[in-house]
């Protein structure tokens, strides 16, 4: 290829639709995208290089494909490729999804969703081509989008294989082929008696010699119409679907094979010798439990009583007393409550997520229970020397203990600080009118430099009209 075509042909614009259960892994998705794109190397903040070619992203949304990783990892890349995909939905519901749809450049509702994709790729501008992950055998949508692709001359091309060129292959190619039987030698034709000449002989030769030549009819002059062979239709099949038909043909072969002639003695003595070694070990472990039997059985660690001290610490009302107490139970509700809701919205509904939701609410009560009975106890240990002192007179004073901040303590002992204005600030994108804007995923716009505002500031900005309420 000519420099000027090679320049041409990655400048040219390409569509692109992704979907199949196969799985890839972040670094090979990557690699095999950016290669065949143009996308150019990593930044510090891991976004690629953007490509000189104009890439649209099409992507099915439903609740089978974002089952996938290996479908999550391609919208991962699109995400650092700085790329905004095209969303195909159908009736799907989740928060999964509809947080995807959220983040799509433009999507479609459909009730066939394969459809869809074939026309928005037949309706691209520049080059269109559909990426399977196929993975061991492929799914019914990357099928049904696989046939349609066919039908519409639209390539296709396999993520999961080093993006190589889906191959369809014809049923019949495995077949034998029937060889035609040869033809016997057609009998030779009797040759016809000469007649006997009688004396209307010469005269009747003469009458043949003027007889005029009879012209052709229609029917003599049609010509027959070749047969056409109707070919075997086109079946689609992967380069592991072969080699498993293969493997299934010499497997036949084999088991068509005469078996070798088994010695009925030689059978007899092994199936003797098992039996015995059968006997002798079951022999030896009847011994052996009676051995064991004989051993006194073992002191039980828990036939102790519990402590009356300890039954008391654990069904006793422990109340938070303290500003320090009461923000370390609400740590631990908080962090339960963010594990929670992880859980709902990455798992499928269904009685796994029911039982891991109950789990975490029960190690919440732990957790909390812990904190109450280990400060009462540790409560207790504290005030037994002070009264002591109390006691013999001692008229030292402690000074009161300052109050304690949210987050963690210092290293140096000290309370943390009450979180600032300025610690809750919020990072927004201004453009050059001064017009704001959340920052989500992806790299500011041009002309847009990011700004972090105080809770007052965003006010103001909504109040004069910079920022969308």
């Amino acid at each position: 290829m000519s420099p000027p075509e090679l320049e041409n042909t990655l400048t040219n614009p390409i569509t692109i639709a992704v979907a199949g259960p196969g799985d890839s892994n972040f670094d090979n998705t990557a690699d095999l995208l950016n290669d065949w794109l143009g996308y150019g190397e990593a930044d510090a903040e891991g976004y690629f290089e953007e490509s000189e070619r104009e890439v649209t992203l099409i992507l099915p949304i439903t609740s089978e494909t974002i089952a996938n990783d290996g479908f999550l990892t391609v919208l991962d890349w699109s995400e650092k490729a700085d790329l905004p995909y095209i969303a195909v939905t159908d009736d799907s519901t989740g928060r999964k999804i509809e947080r995807l749809l959220k983040e799509a450049d433009a999507v479609h509702k459909v009730a066939n969703v394969e459809a869809k994709i074939i026309s928005l790729l037949k309706d691209a501008t520049g080059e269109a081509v559909f990426v399977a992950l196929w993975g061991e055998e492929g799914d019914e949508l990357t099928e049904r989008i696989l046939s349609l692709a066919d039908e519409a001359g639209i390539p296709a091309k396999d993520l999961t294989d080093g993006l190589d060129v889906l191959t369809f292959a014809d049923d019949s190619a495995d077949e034998p082929v029937e060889e035609p039987e040869p033809e016997a030698d057609p009998e030779p034709e009797p040759e016809e008696a000469p007649r006997r000449r009688g004396r209307r002989g010469r005269a009747a030769e003469s009458e043949e010699a003027v007889e005029e030549e009879q012209p052709l009819t229609e029917d003599d002059t049609k010509v027959e119409e070749p047969v056409v062979e109707e070919k075997p239709k086109r079946t689609r099949r992967t380069k592991a679907q072969i080699a498993a038909d293969n493997e299934a043909a010499e497997a036949a072969k084999a088991a068509a094979e005469p078996e070798p002639e088994v010695d009925a003695q030689a059978v007899a003595e092994e199936s003797i010798k098992a039996a015995a070694k059968e006997a002798a070990d079951t022999l030896r472990e009847q011994e052996a439990k009676r051995e064991v039997a004989k051993v006194e059985p073992t002191a039980n660690p828990w036939s102790k009583p519990y402590a009356p001290a300890d039954l008391e610490n654990r069904f006793a009302f422990h109340a938070a007393t303290t500003e320090e107490k009461r923000n370390a139970h609400t740590s631990v509700r908080v962090a339960c409550l963010n594990l929670a809701k992880f859980i709902d919205e990455s798992l499928p509904d269904g009685r796994e997520k029911s039982s891991a939701i109950t789990k975490v609410e029960e190690a919440m009560f732990w957790a909390n229970a812990g904190l109450a009975r280990q400060n009462t106890a540790q409560a207790e240990a504290v005030s037994a020397p002070e009264s002591a002192s109390e006691e013999a007179g001692g008229t030292e004073t402690q000074e009161e203990a300052p109050r304690r901040g949210r987050g963690r303590p210092r290293k140096d002992g000290s309370p943390a600080q009450p979180r600032t204005e300025d610690d809750l600030k919020v990072a927004f994108l201004e453009d050059e009118d001064g017009k704001l804007r959340r920052r989500g995923r992806g790299r500011p716009r041009t002309g847009e430099k990011v700004v972090e505002l105080t809770p007052s500031e965003i006010q103001d900005a909504i109040d004069e009209g910079l920022l969308a309420a």
